[in-house]
């Protein structure tokens, strides 16, 4: 006995058009480089950083007007030139260290205010608790519906699973029904 799996190709072409509209929907940002800690650095050597956001141990930045097309009201949720893995506190203790030797000021007295650059520090991201919930919902939904497919197919046999007692008096013939009346 063949089954139909139309059904199923429908539900399958529903989820990848679903995922397809879901990637092209999200921004992409093809032009950010991911670079380590000493290249940021010598970006800020070089005085060509405009503005630094860090959040924990990511920092984003945008580069000066001539070396970026990025306009600084995009920064930094929509779009930004780099981005780096740091040690938040080495990053800073370096970045202090290369503007007291270029202001001729001892380290403890240059403070971010001193920098050429703004630096922004970001909170962390709070997910929505209703986003949170969706996991535990797609799997409720899923041992759901497996749940519904096992006991549907444990249904097969003409549906009588249990019903084997009463099999016997609709089988016997009829002299054993008169010999039990």
């Amino acid at each position: 006995m063949k089954r139909s799996y139309k059904g199923f190709l429908w539900y399958a072409i529903i989820l990848i058009a679903i995922v397809t509209l879901s990637q092209l929907m999200l921004p992409h940002q093809s032009t950010v480089k991911k670079v380590d800690q000493s290249t940021v650095l010598s970006y800020v050597e070089e005085n060509i950083v405009a503005k630094i956001a860090i959040m924990e141990d990511k920092l984003i930045g945008l580069f000066v007007k001539d070396e970026t097309n990025i306009a600084e009201e995009s920064f930094p949720e929509k779009a930004y030139d780099f981005e780096a893995t740091i040690d938040r506190d080495s990053f800073l203790v370096s970045v202090r260290q290369i503007y007291a030797e270029r202001l001729g000021k001892p380290v403890e007295s240059v403070g971010t205010q001193d920098f050429a650059f703004t630096v922004q520090y970001l909170p962390r991201p709070v997910t929505p608790w209703y986003m949170e919930l969706i996991p535990f919902l797609l799997m409720a939904g899923l041992m759901v519906v497996f749940w519904l497919f096992v006991m549907r197919s444990q249904g097969g046999g003409n549906s009588k699973v249990m019903n084997f007692g009463q099999q016997g008096a609709h089988v016997r013939s009829g002299k054993e029904q008169d010999h039990l009346r």
